[in-house]
């Protein structure tokens, strides 16, 4: 029931086709049910929806635990602090970061008044080589900024995340079917491939919205090419109309056959409706 009319509605649905077990076969449909929650006498006028498409990857974001390889020792800057007490340090959280890495804890050790060692003992997630992770001299019975430590990370800092997780997808995806391509985002900005899809990595989606058990339009419409675009948004010429009481459905379909991948076979095609709902009005 509208509070204004008419009242600005965004809805969002999620589709998940998951072939790491065994593949899907084309045309293979996930449907979300949307509820509008209007009035008899009001309509939903659905103006345009946003599309995004989601990839499975195994990111290499945590950072490595223990003291195997030095631990995190090489990647001190130098000096690694001044004026600082000896002795060693546990379970110190990091003061700031450069990048979007959060949750992990560490354990130093000073000596000569300077940080010697560093190690990561719990992992953290959303890390990146490149990342400058700075710990306050103050930590260490010194100065900020002057006695600060800043580590900063290397590839070899970063192991996979514990369990794979979900990426936007980028345009650079679509390949063709005879390329080997990467698993996982370090490697490169393309997804993993997929044997069976005609011309895309995985992405091959159709989008249809179904309105009293009618789609509107009467064709389904390509979740790539909508994706790609820069505002990853397509405004329909007229509103879909949706009425009381009338069923309101996203249908996602792929297009292509999706072969077993086991450890990146998942695709999450994400819809954003964006409209408004309000008195209904006399055509």
């Amino acid at each position: 029931m509208v509070n204004q009319d008419p009242q600005p509605e965004i809805y969002q649905t999620s589709h998940e086709f998951d072939y790491t077990g065994a593949p899907i076969a084309i045309n293979t449909m996930r449907s979300v049910d949307i509820f509008t929650y209007q009035a008899n006498n009001e309509e939903f006028r659905l103006y345009a929806m946003k599309v995004e498409i989601d990839c499975m990857f195994n990111i290499a974001s945590a950072l490595r635990v223990g003291v195997g390889g030095g631990g995190l020792t090489a990647s001190i800057v130098p000096p690694g602090g001044a004026a600082l007490v000896d002795g060693p340090y546990t379970g110190i959280e990091a003061t700031s970061t450069t990048g979007d890495g959060i949750g992990a804890i560490f354990d130093f050790t000073v000596v000569g008044n300077v940080v010697i060692v560093a190690t990561a003992t719990t992992a953290g997630s959303g890390y990146k080589a490149g990342d400058n992770i700075v710990f306050a001299g103050t930590l260490f019975g010194g100065l900020t900024p002057g006695g600060d430590v800043t580590i900063t990370l290397v590839a070899g800092d970063l192991v996979d995340s514990v369990a794979p997780d979900y990426a936007e997808c980028c345009c650079c995806t679509v390949l063709p079917a005879n390329l080997t391509a990467a698993t996982t985002i370090t490697d490169a900005k393309y997804s993993p491939d997929n044997a069976n899809a005609a011309s895309f990595g995985g992405m091959d989606f159709n989008i249809g919205v179904r309105v009293g058990g009618q789609l509107i339009p009467s064709t389904t419409f390509d979740a790539s090419t909508i994706f790609c675009k820069s505002s990853k948004t397509m405004a329909f010429t007229t509103p879909v109309i949706v009425l009381f009481k009338q069923p309101f459905q996203i249908e996602v379909s792929n297009a292509t056959a999706l072969a077993a991948l086991a450890s990146y076979g998942k695709r999450r095609v994400r819809i954003t409706l964006i409209g408004e709902l309000g008195i209904q009005k006399q055509y």
